[in-house]
């Protein structure tokens, strides 16, 4: 993530999203933020738009730390530990 005031950066445990219901969310979130719909087929999400119907694979990152940068690029903010339990 980036501002005008600070670069995030966040890393983590990344694993597709379980089919059905976490895929809906993401649907929903990327209509309502992007105009982008997509189709979600037998767990799997395809764009219609396009010729050939891609097919598109999403990622849930589980965080584990964080750490940011001011926008000069040499202040650093403090790190961030997320507890996974």
């Amino acid at each position: 993530m980036s501002s005008e005031d600070l670069d995030l950066v966040v890393s983590g445990e990344s694993h597709r999203p379980p089919g059905g219901p976490a895929l809906r969310r993401v649907a929903v979130a990327f209509a309502t933020k992007y105009g982008w719909t997509f189709d979600i087929r037998d767990g799997r999400v395809h764009d219609e738009t396009p010729p050939g119907s891609p097919e598109y694979t999403f990622y849930q990152v589980s965080p584990v730390r964080a750490f940011g940068y001011g926008a000069d690029g040499l202040t650093a903010t403090p790190r961030w530990r997320f507890n996974r339990t």
